[in-house]
């Protein structure tokens, strides 16, 4: 009896045991007993294969050997002990990276989350308005109506196998399974030469280098029959694979009918047309897609699973990481890994981990790697991808979040992006200059000047605002008692204010103890109305009261000193010393960030997106001082933006937030989720990039 004799024998032998009465009919003891016998029958099949290897081996790679273990699959998917098996053969300890070190990316933020499963996330607001504004990835939580009652898991190894043998039948075997395998001496897909083997690397077979064989790629596809393929991915035989294949037709009606919403946001705009249909991939655990970009909008769905991406964007990521060049049959990819010292050091990860019933979008040219979690032994995701098209001529849209989306997608670095605001009308250009915004240089000591070594009160304040400070002040003095000073800051102190854009900021220092705070909310409320019946070209009053000179803090002397005027009582600015510049933000920028996300207002997104910026001027020695965010802004990118210490366009964007407001910005719909994920990546990057 040869080889292939003796491992056909012993697969009948599998048959005749699967077929006794009693198995069949076990629960969850006789399932568990068959499935031991079933792996003794498949190591012994093993074994017999490699009895002669000189004269059988064709089988170890393929014939026989494959043979058995489809049909293994098949018996475990009849008893319902498929997917169980797989899904308790999770990995221990934790998963090691390509290079088996672990994981050592440093995470700049996550990804945007809009989860569909909240009463407040009307999901008809993920529409293709959205989907055109979208310029960042997005991780849509509850994507499909069945992942709200836990039918995502529906989707396992059993059903996959049944839809696809019942296609392969339908068609008389012509529907085959594209199962993408590594090559034994392709090329390296990780650092210093040496082969991952877990990575599965795309190459372009059509490529005239591959087809004769003048290049050795690290991975190619195969058509096979599903189990086969199955059998492949879970290492029953081979060294593993990856499914990358088409969807059968049962199963593409049940995911355009029954699932993802996500796509008829695409399908009710003609402006998108799909680009590659529904595919499905699966993956054992640890299995990984190194570093490429898509040139499409993709969409992925996770439906068994978990799945990592690690993207970076394509204004900062194509032009470091080390691309083959286009002409080559590994374009679109990287040549480093993951954790290679200049991707770790040159680039920001924006993370997103997927769970079942979760879909991420993300537009062409983002650079990712992607991870299949250790949690459980495979993953299933559905992938589908768009391009845009311009020829279509139905986009009216002029709405400012689609102009912004345009800039950002387009956006250059650092103060040229800045300017191309500017320039594109998405800031008004004369915003710096209207405020007179200047900054202020430091003296040879990194001390400021202050204001009132070159202004007065009398000299240099504009005419009308003088006289709305007066009237103010006095009104203050006539209904309090024990006031030191009276002192006005900002725009209206260096003579710049602009009607009805400059508030009237005003400082009231007290001798001993101030009025109550019920006496001065009602002063304010007064101001308020003087300011409203006869200088309506004030935009609004704020009014700082504090306690006696003695117990104002450093941040207070030196808003007095840097950008003050007396109006009456003692000078206190001119009294002052200079100073050294105080960080008045970025000791409370965790804080505060976290305060504005948990209000969840419009009003405090804006004011968190101008305390990031000036925390990000403060975050560095500097040799010039401002408060301005948009100066804060200017410098920033000036000075930070070389030394890779931000990502390209998000402080340009907190910008934009702060003086438009994020609905401008964002959109209507999921404002505060991009907003929320903005500020979250920002903050953390300001407070590690600190002196």
């Amino acid at each position: 009896m040869n080889n292939a004799q003796r491992c056909l024998s012993s697969f009948h032998l599998s048959k005749h045991l699967t077929g006794n009465q009693r198995l069949w009919n076990a629960r969850e003891e006789g399932q568990r007993e068959h499935l031991k016998r079933g792996d003794r029958i498949r190591r012994r099949v093993g074994k017999r294969e490699m009895i002669n290897e000189g004269e059988s081996g064709a089988y170890r790679n393929g014939g026989v050997k494959e043979y058995v273990a489809a049909n293994y699959v098949r018996v475990l998917a009849k008893l319902d002990v498929l997917d169980a098996k797989n899904e308790n053969e999770t990995a221990e300890g934790d998963f090691e990276d390509e290079n088996g070190s672990g994981s050592k990316m440093n995470i700049y933020g996550h990804v945007a989350t809009i989860d569909l499963s909240d009463a407040k996330n009307n999901s008809e607001l993920l529409d293709e308005k959205f989907i055109r504004c979208l310029h960042e990835p997005v991780l849509i939580q509850n994507a499909f109506e069945k992942s709200r009652h836990g039918s995502a898991s529906s989707w396992t190894l059993r059903k996959l196998l049944e839809a696809h043998e019942e296609e392969e039948k339908r068609t008389g075997g012509l529907f085959q399974t594209t199962v993408r395998v590594r090559m034994e001496d392709g090329a390296p897909s990780g650092n210093n030469g040496r082969r991952n083997a877990k990575a599965f690397v795309y190459a372009e077979q059509s490529h005239e280098a591959i087809r004769n064989r003048k290049f050795q790629p690290p991975s190619l596809t195969q058509q096979m029959p599903f189990a086969n393929g199955l059998s492949r991915v879970l290492e029953y035989s081979g060294d593993g694979a990856y499914i990358q294949s088409e969807l059968p037709s049962n199963l593409k009606d049940e995911m355009e009918h029954d699932y993802s919403r996500v796509f008829t946001s695409f399908e009710n705009s003609e402006e998108f047309v799909e680009s590659q249909p529904l595919r499905l991939w699966l993956s054992k655990r640890g299995s990984i897609s190194p570093l490429h970009f898509d040139a499409s909008i993709s969409t992925l769905t996770q439906l068994k699973g978990e799945k990592t991406f690690l993207l970076f964007a394509p204004f900062s990521g194509l032009s470091q990481c080390y691309l083959y060049p286009d002409w080559h049959p590994l374009r679109r990819r990287s040549q480093l890994s993951i954790n290679d010292e200049r991707i770790r050091n040159g680039l920001r990860a924006y993370e997103a981990t997927l769970s079942e019933g979760d879909v991420l979008i993300f537009p062409p040219r983002w650079l990712h790697h992607v991870e299949s979690s250790n949690k459980t032994n495979y993953s299933v995701s559905i992938t589908r991808r768009y391009i845009y098209n311009a020829s279509s001529g139905v986009n009216t849209d002029t709405s400012y979040a689609l102009r912004f989306a345009k800039w950002a997608k387009t956006r250059d670095k650092g103060t040229k992006a800045l300017s191309r605001l500017y320039s594109s009308g998405m800031v008004n250009p004369d915003f710096p200059s209207r405020f007179n915004l200047a900054v202020i240089d430091l003296d040879e000591d990194g001390k400021c000047p202050k204001l009132c070594e070159t202004k007065t009160f009398e000299r240099n304040v504009q005419e009308k605002w003088k006289v709305c400070v007066k009237a103010l002040s006095d009104r203050i003095v006539a209904r309090t008692k024990n006031i030191s000073s009276i002192c006005v800051r900002g725009s209206i102190a260096r003579g710049a204010a602009v009607d009805f854009e400059s508030d009237c900021d005003l400082i009231v220092v007290f001798e001993n103890e101030r009025p109550n705070e019920q006496e001065l909310q009602d002063l304010r409320s007064e101001l308020e109305d003087v300011r409203a019946q006869e200088f309506p070209f004030a935009k609004k009053i704020d009014v700082r009261f504090e306690k006696n000179r003695d117990e104002l803090n450093a941040e207070q002397l030196f808003t007095l000193a840097t950008s003050s005027l007396c109006v009456s009582g003692e000078d206190i600015p001119k009294s002052s010393s200079r100073m050294a510049p105080v960080r008045t933000c970025f000791p409370t920028l965790l804080e505060d960030v976290n305060s504005a996300i948990e209000n969840g207002s419009e009003k405090a997104m804006s004011w968190a997106c101008k305390r990031c910026l000036r925390a990000a001027f403060e975050s560095q020695k500097r040799t010039r001082f401002t408060r301005e965010i948009s100066r804060c802004c200017e410098i920033v990118c000036e000075e930070d933006y070389p030394k890779k210490k931000y990502e390209v366009g998000d402080l340009e964007t907190a910008l934009v937030i702060a003086v438009k407001g994020p609905k401008m910005v964002f959109g209507d719909a999921y404002w505060l989720e991009m907003s929320t994920a903005l500020l979250e990546r920002l903050s953390n990057c300001i407070l590690s990039a600190k002196i």
